[in-house]
C-alpha cells in the first residue's frame, strides 16, 4: 500500500519492531479492576465468556472462582468418559487456581496490532475485541502461541515472550485441554 500512513500486516521483521510499543499497551489493560464483580470470570458484560475455544461449549461462564473455572475446563473433556467422575485430568494440577483474573483481549496477534508504516513503528491501535473478557492472567499467552504456527517467527523468534509473561506449564495444560475439548 503505498503511501499509506498504516499498514495491517507489515512484515514480519516490521511488526516485530513494534513490539517494544506493544509493551506498554498491554500492562495499560491489565491494570483494569474486575474487584467490583462478584463473578470473577466471564465476558465485559458479566456473561459467559466469549472465547472461540469454548463455542462449542454453551453456558461457558460466568464463573465465582479460578478453581471453579479450571474444574469446568477439565470437565469439558472427561463428561464424553463412559463414568468422567472416575477419569483424572493429568493437566488440572498445572492450571493454577491462585492466579490473578486479568482483563485479557483473548485474540492478541499480529493481525490484530494495527502499527505504523513509518519508522520507528507504533502501535495505533489493537483492534477485534469479540473475545475479551476477564480470564486468569495465563489467558492472553496461552492464546497468543497458539495463533501461529511453531515455525513463524511472531511464535517461535521469542515475540510474544517479549510482551506477554511466558506461562510455560499453563500452557502445557491449556494446549492439552483444547487439543482434548477440539477448541482449536
Amino acid at each position: 500500500m503505498s503511501g499509506s500512513s498504516e499498514n495491517h500486516v507489515g512484515t514480519s521483521c516490521y511488526k516485530a519492531k513494534s513490539i517494544k510499543s506493544s509493551n506498554r499497551y498491554v500492562p495499560l489493560f491489565r491494570c483494569l479492576s474486575n474487584s467490583f464483580l462478584c463473578l470473577p470470570i466471564g465476558s465485559i458484560t458479566h456473561g459467559p465468556l466469549p472465547d472461540r475455544i469454548l463455542d462449542s461449549h454453551p453456558g461457558t461462564g460466568p464463573f465465582p472462582s479460578v478453581r471453579e473455572f479450571h474444574d469446568h475446563l477439565s470437565w469439558l473433556w472427561r463428561r464424553i468418559a463412559p463414568e468422567p467422575e472416575k477419569v483424572t485430568d493429568p493437566w488440572r494440577k498445572s492450571l493454577p487456581d491462585d492466579c490473578p483474573i486479568v482483563f485479557t483481549h483473548s485474540d492478541l496477534h499480529r493481525k490484530n496490532i494495527i502499527i505504523t508504516s513509518t519508522t520507528p513503528a507504533r502501535v495505533l491501535s489493537i483492534v477485534d475485541w469479540e473475545q475479551a473478557g476477564w480470564y486468569p492472567d495465563y489467558w492472553e499467552y496461552c492464546k497468543a502461541t497458539q495463533s501461529v504456527g511453531d515455525w513463524e517467527d511472531w511464535g517461535c523468534g521469542g515475540w510474544i515472550d517479549s510482551f506477554l509473561t511466558p506461562h510455560p506449564q499453563a500452557k502445557e495444560a491449556w494446549d492439552s485441554t483444547c487439543d482434548a475439548i477440539g477448541g482449536f
